[in-house]
């Protein structure tokens, strides 16, 4: 529900068209950068698509979020999440029930 409410938030803001339950939601994974032999971080992009049939077909992608992932050793992985908050938000995560989607 909540990235459903973000993505027609974000096409409200580009002049998208509304969302459907035909769209398909993708995430994409960026290769990462190493900063320590041992912690790799990520950006997940989230993008909403939608097949359009207007005048001819082709299809509308618009972007609805980014998110920031950390992976390797748990150390470095939980100074990350410290340093930049992603423990608080996960916390908040394990708190909100889950719809089973």
């Amino acid at each position: 529900a909540k990235l459903l409410k973000q993505y027609r938030q974000s096409c409200d803001s580009v002049n998208a068209l509304p969302p459907t339950s035909d769209d398909r939601f993708f995430e994409v994974t960026t290769s990462g950068v190493k900063f320590l032999p041992g912690l790799q971080v990520m950006n997940v992009a989230t993008i909403g698509v939608k097949v359009t049939n207007q005048e001819l077909p082709g299809y509308e992608l618009v972007f609805i979020r980014n998110l920031t992932r950390a992976k390797g050793n748990r150390l470095f992985v939980w100074f990350f999440d410290k340093v930049t908050g992603k423990d608080k938000e996960n916390s908040n995560k394990k708190d909100e029930p889950s719809n089973g989607g």
